[in-house]
């Protein structure tokens, strides 16, 4: 069977929102803004960039979603970390400047860059989360798995993350943002099988079975992945007494709980 390559978008010079864009008489912030956005999709962050200019010249309003998009972009256009950051933090302060406010998917974006960046990602990812909870924006699983990527690499000796991030999310109900989402519970349970945890392995299963959760799990492979996880870690470190246990708590839950 034929290997599959997932085909890179490119921004053509003179496409037609291209030919557009320069046709138009009067070309206002939400014409650029989506220029930007089409641009940092189809790779073409240093065109970009070039509209970003034109609009700070011309003291035009840059929307959320186009600076979402030079953040991204930021990382296509700067070689080393320190200066892919520098610039990303250039643009999070001219936000501040022009009063737009940062949203979920700006603090996601932020995030998946930072887990790029090595020890000062994860330094970085903290101060970003912090920032994000004092502005009222609530996390998303995305966001969580982004934190699990940027603290949980093969280089890295165990660490209280995960258990952390169990506490903050235990018992909620979440509904999907974007991709990244889908990538948590796998990505929570291949944490719980390298720490050998039944039980955080168990926290991360429950809060799957929580309300809707469990349709973040992702396509099938995602879920075959999940449960081969978790079985693998019952088989080994599950005894008759921890199963006993488990099933009386659930029996007494079952019966008292006003939720059931």
């Amino acid at each position: 069977m034929a290997a599959r390559f997932s085909k890179r978008l490119v921004w053509n010079d003179g496409n037609y929102a291209d030919k557009v864009f320069h046709g138009m008489l009067d070309r206002n912030a939400d014409s650029y803004c989506s220029m930007i956005r089409g641009m940092v999709k189809y790779n073409a962050s240093a065109k970009a960039f070039e509209l970003y200019n034109e609009m700070q010249d011309k003291h035009m309003k840059v929307s959320v979603e186009a600076y979402n998009s030079l953040i991204q972009g930021a990382l296509d256009i700067r070689e080393s970390y320190t200066e892919k950051w520098k610039l990303m933090e250039l643009l999070l302060k001219q936000m501040k400047v022009e009063g737009v406010k940062p949203n979920l998917e700006t603090f996601n974006i932020v995030l998946n860059a930072q887990k790029r960046m090595g020890g000062i990602g994860r330094k970085l990812s903290l101060q970003t989360v912090s920032e994000m909870v004092a502005l009222g924006i609530e996390p998303s699983l995305g966001t969580y798995a982004h934190l699990i990527a940027i603290f949980y690499k093969p280089t890295l000796p165990p660490n209280d993350m995960l258990y952390d991030i169990m506490d903050e999310v235990d018992g909620k109900h979440f509904t999907i943002h974007d991709s990244a989402d889908m990538r948590f519970f796998l990505d929570a349970m291949s944490v719980c099988e390298r720490l050998r945890d039944l039980d955080l392995a168990h926290r991360v299963n429950n809060l799957l079975n929580t309300g809707e959760n469990y349709k973040l799990l992702g396509n099938q492979v995602m879920k075959a992945a999940f449960y081969s996880k978790l079985f693998s870690l019952i088989c080994q470190l599950d005894t008759p007494e921890r199963s006993e246990e488990r099933r009386v708590g659930k029996e007494c839950r079952s019966r008292w709980s006003p939720y059931h």
